[in-house]
């Protein structure tokens, strides 16, 4: 839940003091008090605050004015943890009155400008600066923030600054998960730990399959057995590199009945080798590969291509055809296609 920081510029008070430990956005009671007469933008000098917050997501700064005649005088310069210099936040009846606001910038970076706070209340209390747009930024450390105003009709009696978001950040606080999230300050139950394959949550898919030899559908560069050894069979091994379109391409195998006995795709990866193992008995098949658009996977929409192997024979391959290509072959003694 948000709550609101409060940094305090009470005006013409003694000044009591400035903590120096990093304090959450969301203690209240971050308060600096200030005596400083707020300066004349023309002496290029800012009244400035300083401190030590912590802040991981900061939606906007609530700008409150008690006792503050001609409001839209002020300027605000605030310059974030690690910051190359300050951004300055003015009126926008400011801003269009010409150029008075680039006087007295000192800021290296091109493009600098001012920018303009928003939603103004109707009473004049208070104003926003939208600061969303540094949630991506290092937003922990030390921020300074100056007040200045132009002309001579600016009168006030206290000026507040509230940080409105959180210092709170949601992440796997376990040293030892694989995603361990070092700027973490509360755990959201998302840690993981590394699968006998070395990934960081899986499921030992990666390098599952089947490690015996003697199988048909042997996987050399599989270090878990996953149970899916086929023995007494044949495999069939069919290779795909999917065109531009993968979404597209589908394959088939049948056997001498039209009964499927496996089939793959469409797929979701452009550009990928995909390597499928079938493992069948003795008798003959058909392989169908199909595009859905008509245009086969080569060569109008990325070189796609594909290969059929067999007994470390290929049977077929290519790549340009129209809506499906197939190819019959036989395994084993006495049949014929």
């Amino acid at each position: 839940m948000y709550r609101l920081s409060h940094i305090l510029i009470a005006l013409a008070l003694p000044i009591v003091g400035m903590a120096q430990t990093a304090t959450c956005i969301e203690d209240s009671s971050a308060e600096f008090v200030f005596n400083d007469t707020i300066t004349d933008f023309s002496e290029c000098s800012t009244t400035e605050l300083s401190a030590e917050l912590i802040a991981f997501n900061l939606d906007s700064i609530k700008v409150n004015l008690v006792g503050v005649e001609n409001p839209h005088m002020l300027v605000v310069d605030i310059r974030r943890p690690e910051g190359v210099c300050s951004v300055r936040f003015a009126s926008p009846e400011l801003i269009s009155s010409g150029d008075t606001l680039y006087q007295c910038n000192q800021c290296p970076i091109d493009n600098w400008q001012p920018i303009p706070w928003y939603n103004f209340s109707p009473d004049g209390n208070f104003f926003l600066i939208d600061v969303s747009g540094w949630s991506g930024l290092n937003l922990t450390g030390t921020w300074v923030v100056g007040l200045s105003h132009l002309g001579t009709n600016f009168t006030y009696n206290e000026i507040s600054l509230d940080f409105v978001g959180s210092c709170y950040s949601a992440g796997c606080t376990d040293s030892t998960a694989c995603n361990y999230d070092e700027f973490a300050t509360q755990d959201d139950g998302s840690c993981l730990v590394n699968d006998e394959c070395g990934v960081c949550g899986g499921d030992n898919s990666s390098c599952g399959g089947c490690t015996d030899p003697e199988a048909c559908n042997y996987d050399a560069a599989a270090t878990i057995d996953d149970g899916s050894c086929i023995l007494g069979g044949t495999g069939v091994i069919i290779n795909i590199l999917t065109d531009n379109y993968p979404g597209e391409t589908t394959w088939s195998l049948t056997d001498v009945n039209g009964t499927a006995v496996a089939s793959g795709g469409p797929y979701v990866d452009a550009a990928t080798d995909i390597q499928e193992v079938v493992c069948v008995g003795d008798g003959c098949f058909t392989f169908t590969i199909n595009d859905s658009y008509g245009d086969g996977i080569c060569c109008l929409y990325g070189t796609g291509s594909y290969d059929l192997t067999v007994n470390g024979a290929v049977l077929a391959t290519g790549g340009e055809f129209l809506s499906s290509e197939a190819t019959e072959f036989c395994i084993g003694e006495g049949f014929g296609c």
